[in-house]
């Protein structure tokens, strides 16, 4: 036996595991940069409508009279408002692929400090949809104690909820995105 075989042997031995080693940091930055452009894609309302049960909601954001698509002229996506993080998206992911999901999805309910991040504060509100003597849907003692989702909905006809006891000549101004009870 040559007496260079086992350091040969064992110089490639080292050459193998630095190539294992390398290869393995190669996929990791591989696995890194895919991931990275998975999240930034992610973020675009479009990847959103990659889903079939996405597409309606989707659609209302970009091309209807809904209250989805005032959003998108005004720069918002969709998680500007849908927050959730990696586990919830992947858990989503999972439903979605899995068929486990009804349609049409439940509606998102916020509550009211959500809307509030972008719609300045509730007494703005208020002064903006002063009728006068015709009532003010915002206005105390109902507004209080109510969610905006109980009225506006995104990606579907908002209700107004106030017809069900009261008779604005306002509500019949309302343009067809609204349901009048």
């Amino acid at each position: 036996m040559d007496e260079k075989g086992p350091v040969n042997s064992r110089f490639r031995f080292v050459r193998n595991k630095k190539f294992l080693i390398l290869a393995g940091l190669i996929a990791l930055l591989g696995l890194v940069g895919v991931l990275l452009g998975v999240h930034k894609v992610s973020k675009e309302p479009s990847f959103c409508a990659s889903c079939h049960i996405m597409k309606p909601y989707y659609q209302s954001w970009i091309d209807s009279s809904l209250l989805a698509r005032s959003h998108a002229e005004e720069d918002l996506a969709c998680l500007d408002c849908h927050e959730s993080g990696y586990p919830d998206k992947i858990k989503q992911g999972i439903k979605y692929v899995a068929g486990d999901f009804k349609e049409p999805l439940d509606q998102q309910l916020f509550d009211r400090e959500k809307c509030l991040e972008c719609h300045d504060d509730f007494d703005r509100v208020i002064a903006s949809t002063n009728y006068g003597n015709d009532g003010n849907p915002h206005a105390p003692p109902h507004s209080n104690e109510m969610e905006c989702t109980m009225c506006h909905s995104m990606h579907r006809q908002s209700q107004l909820y106030c017809s069900q006891c009261h008779d604005f000549e306002w509500a019949e101004q309302l343009s067809q995105d609204w349901v009048v009870q």
